[in-house]
């Protein structure tokens, strides 16, 4: 979890996955190079699961804003000194960035994640 709270993770994973459709490309001067072809396109499979599993990880302002309760759709984690306790949220909240946000959101990435 450090590099959720060092980096945008979620926003440079799908960055990547998205090469030239990644709405940061726009903003560049250089096209980016484009990974596979026609006939053999990257899996981006395992990538596309820790995306989901990170966003599920993080709160949204929405979530922030209602504290009566949780989404049941967070992440839970064992905790890793003792087998036998049961699973729990992160101790931190990491919140979901803005531009995140628009990413998981991006018509190209849920495409990428239907095709994986």
């Amino acid at each position: 979890m450090w590099l959720l709270s060092k980096f945008d993770l979620v926003s440079d994973l799908i960055d990547f996955m998205l090469g030239d459709k990644s709405p940061r490309a726009a903003n560049e001067k250089e096209k980016r190079i484009s990974m596979g072809g026609s006939a053999n396109m990257p899996q981006f499979g395992p990538l596309v699961k820790l995306v989901c599993h990170l966003v599920r990880s993080q709160y949204t302002q929405a979530i922030l804003d209602n504290k009566e309760s949780q989404p049941d759709t967070f992440a839970l984690f064992k905790d890793e000194k003792s087998a036998d306790a049961p699973k729990t949220m992160l101790p931190r909240q990491y919140v979901l960035s803005a531009e995140a946000y628009q990413m998981i959101t991006n018509t190209d990435f849920l495409d990428l994640c239907v095709r994986n």
